[in-house]
């Protein structure tokens, strides 16, 4: 059994799991066409050994210390239901990885047509790892239902110790860095010392309640084709990227919702966080881990009405951020902590908002996949997969992610909030407000 000590940000994200707050990305993927169960199932048990953390569990090391220990005789769950995939859909909880492995399957089986959900642990992966093994899984499936051979390109478990902490750094680089990370740091202790508003402050955060039944709690729309066309042309002619609008619209959907709920605060501080996907070219092959980091955006609730300003911002500020590599700042912040025996445990458990909401962009999933056929879709074995939805991890005080991405040209918009703080009327409001804006164009 190997063991491997637990880098900055999957300690952190262990610390920020609660039973009542799991900290977990979900997926729902849906097929059209026949599924064969042992053929899904042989595909899963060759794609699951080349990605040691999905069978890994945590164990304490010296002085407290946390490390994986990998243990490839392990198996991921898979379990199979024979239900209607409009109607059903399987219960999801959290996982206690000092018992269990954090990554499981579920597979609803209806008439000619089926469903996989995945369930797992953010400490195992990021988004961009855990697309990376839905398409290795579907690539060994079209290859056995075929019988030729897969072309699976990750390299063996080695690689993982070596690669997933480096974010491409060596000695020059990091030394280069140095002013910037200075910057950062100066910045971060400002924003430190601001109170962050909550989406709804007339909400009470119920830290030691059960999550209610049906968990995950999403809101889901889509834009068709057209009206993704519309949106990168539109973020192309104004020389923005298509992350910079989203931003924005984001904090204005947010400005207009709480006007809507009559919510006077103009003084709070918004805060959204952004996760950066730290992977270089040389990370492509990594097996599934987390490479990411988290940078914040603030502004003042009463800016939110100013459109053309957050949109000139939104740019501004995540220009700031990649040219100075700043997302390095908080893994940074992390290993400060680190050095205080519990200080990662202690700053995940602050009983404080520390965010306002989560924005996660995956981007184009499968752009460039083998698999993928005319119609934009990928096509495994003698099904089709028709759509992906997705959902990212909500914190305690924070009470909604949102995340887009584009599949096959239909651009998803998927908020995760907390039932215990917004209705699902106020979600889906929340959501109409970000369409809207999207509307708009810049």
């Amino acid at each position: 059994m190997r063991k491997l000590p637990l880098t900055l940000f999957e300690e952190y994200l262990f610390h920020e799991n609660r039973p009542n707050y799991p900290c977990n990305i979900w997926l729902r993927a849906q097929f059209i066409g026949p599924v064969e169960r042992d053929r899904l199932e042989k595909a899963i048990e060759r794609v699951i050994p080349k990605h040691p953390l999905l069978t890994a569990q945590i164990e304490s090391g010296w002085l407290g210390s946390l490390r994986w220990a990998i243990d490839p005789t392990r198996k991921v769950a898979i379990h199979w239901h024979r239900e209607d995939p409009d109607t059903y859909r399987p219960e999801f909880g959290d996982f206690d990885l000092r018992n269990e492995t954090g990554f499981e399957f579920h597979i609803v089986e209806g008439e000619n047509r089926w469903d996989l959900y995945i369930n797992q642990s953010h400490a195992i992966c990021d988004g961009a790892g855990f697309y990376l093994v839905l398409h290795e899984v579907l690539l060994r499936y079209d290859a056995i239902s075929r019988s030729e051979p897969a072309d699976c390109s990750i390299p063996s478990s080695d690689t993982l110790p070596r690669c997933r902490s480096r974010y491409g750094l060596n000695a020059w680089k990091a030394l280069a860095l140095v002013p910037a990370q200075l910057m950062g740091l100066l910045i971060s202790i400002t924003l430190l010392r601001r109170k962050v508003g909550t989406l709804n402050p007339n909400a009470e955060t119920k830290l030691n309640h059960p999550i209610p039944p049906g968990a995950p709690h999403l809101v889901s729309n889509y834009l068709s084709k057209s009206e993704y066309f519309d949106l990168r042309k539109a973020a192309r002619e104004s020389k923005f990227s298509l992350n910079d609008l989203c931003l924005a619209f984001f904090q204005s959907a947010i400005g207009q919702w709480r006007k809507e709920e009559g919510i006077d605060s103009p003084s709070d501080w918004i805060r959204i966080s952004i996760p950066v996907n730290l992977r270089t070219k040389a990370d492509k092959s990594l097996s599934a881990s987390n490479a990411i980091s988290i940078v914040s955006i603030d502004r003042k609730a009463h800016g939110l009405e100013n459109r053309k300003r957050l949109l000139r911002r939104a740019k501004e500020n995540m220009k700031f951020v990649k040219k100075g590599q700043l997302a390095l700042v908080y893994l940074i912040i992390l290993w400060i902590r680190r050095i205080i025996p519990g200080g990662i445990r202690r700053m995940s458990h602050r009983n404080i908002c520390r965010t306002t909401a989560m924005f996660t962009n995956l981007g184009h999933i499968f752009a460039h996949s083998p698999l993928r056929h005319k119609d934009g879709k990928l096509h495994s074995g003698e099904a089709s997969l028709v759509r992906m939805t997705s959902a990212a991890p909500y914190r305690p005080h924070s009470h909604a992610t949102l995340l887009v991405s584009v599949y096959a040209g239909e651009f998803e918009i998927s908020l995760h909030y907390d039932p215990s703080a917004l209705t699902q009327a106020q979600a889906q409001s929340l959501v109409d407000h970000f369409k809207r804006e999207i509307r708009k164009g810049v």
